[in-house]
């Protein structure tokens, strides 16, 4: 039974079926398995589980997802916010937003999460990442504004219609669009 593999014993090259199996099925009964990878060494294991937590919806999976935001590991951190997001979890806003503040790589993903989730508490923090020095992040904090549909955001998707950058114009005039 899948559920109780004994991963101590499992081959590295057959965790990560494994995780996939898991994460198809979306089963909360993974969890004691998926707590343990959660803590591995091994930082490829880490971000794979963090993107099964995505897939179980169940507060200790989002519990465990907000754990790996403060992973020494980039990817680790990016796959948790990707779990967030997926799993569209509120109790994830603050540590996302923490995770936005640090300006790092995965910063971005933490963006993307907060307009997956879309509540309006983010809303004034996606709107400051609008004036980032990266166009990157400035085209995915107008997605997460469009998602979010706060009606705060339209002055500063208004001045992105004059941004440098072709992406960043064309998302901000598709969200004030949609926004509408």
């Amino acid at each position: 039974h899948l559920l109780e593999v004994d991963l101590k014993e499992t081959k590295s090259a057959l965790i990560t079926p494994y995780l996939e199996v898991l994460a198809s099925a979306g089963d909360a009964r993974a969890l004691p398995s998926l707590t343990r990878l959660a803590a591995s060494k091994r930082p490829y294991l880490r971000a794979e589980t963090m993107l099964v937590l995505g897939a179980i919806e169940d507060s200790r999976a989002v519990d465990l997802l907000i754990a790996g935001l403060s992973d020494p590991e980039s990817d680790v951190r990016g796959a948790a916010a990707d779990g967030l997001g997926q799993q569209r979890a509120p109790e994830g806003i603050k540590p996302l937003i923490r995770l936005v503040a640090r300006g790092d790589a995965v910063s971005v993903k933490a963006i993307r999460a907060l307009g997956a989730i879309g509540d309006a508490r983010a809303a004034l923090v996606l709107e400051r990442q609008l004036d980032s020095d990266n166009p990157v992040v400035r085209r995915y904090a107008c997605e997460a504004l469009e998602n979010i549909g706060h009606s705060s955001a339209r002055d500063g998707l208004l001045g992105k219609l004059d941004d440098p950058d072709a992406m960043v114009r064309y998302t901000a005039s598709r969200a004030l669009g949609r926004m509408e």
